[in-house]
């Protein structure tokens, strides 16, 4: 869907350019084709900067799903680690204790080896069971 905006705003990009240039020169057979140039040429302008605007967003997005891609993670999990990295560092700014998700991460992996993580692994499988019923 998002490549299918981005040409499509990119051919709407295009052909007010073209138009544009047209107007430019072939000016005389513009007045007398159109009956107000004036607003022909902002119209024009104005749909060649949106075009301008929603392309540049549409090409941000793209990009950044891309990265997401590569990566391997989703954009809800790309959110978590954004928060829990400011969270960190907000914590060792002030100097306080690390948040509960980072003392329960610790202790699984530090004590508990293989049947620690098939123990975790089982209760993350079990919160997806109750989430799609």
């Amino acid at each position: 869907m998002l490549w299918s905006l981005e040409l499509n705003i990119l051919s709407l990009l295009i052909f007010s350019i073209v138009l544009f240039s047209e107007y430019n020169n072939h000016f005389s057979d513009f007045n007398n084709r159109v009956n107000n140039p004036k607003v022909y040429i902002a119209f024009v302008a104005l749909t060649f900067c949106v075009s301008l605007v929603v392309l540049v967003g549409c090409t941000y997005l793209i990009s950044f799903h891309t990265f997401l891609k590569c990566k391997g993670i989703s954009t809800f999990d790309y959110i978590l680690m954004k928060r829990e990295r400011k969270e960190k560092e907000e914590n060792e700014r002030r100097g306080d204790a690390p948040t509960p998700s980072e003392n329960s991460r610790d202790e699984n992996e530090k004590g508990k080896g293989k049947k620690g993580r098939r123990e975790k692994k089982k209760k993350n499988e079990d919160i997806v069971i109750e989430f799609q019923d």
